[in-house]
């Protein structure tokens, strides 16, 4: 793994190692952050932007399993 700063710049590889997702599913999701980095045809990206989106997808999926707990509640 690379750095840049103290940030690591991860691999598709990396993130299928981290994530345990399929390399499809891994480069789909690095493309979804919107910061995925392509250079001479490999793509990259910064652990903390990966990081940042899988948390805000986490946050995304709370907000609904909240909306629909309190929807089966009224």
């Amino acid at each position: 793994m690379m750095r840049i700063g103290g940030d690591r710049l991860l691999t598709i590889a990396d993130v299928i190692e981290k994530t345990g997702f399929c390399r499809t599913v891994a480069s789909a999701l690095m493309d979804e952050t919107g910061k995925a980095i392509v250079l001479h045809r490999r793509k990259y990206i910064l652990e903390s932007d990966l990081l940042s989106h899988l948390k805000s997808l986490a946050g995304a999926c709370g907000q609904f399993l909240g909306a629909e707990e309190a929807r089966h509640e009224g």
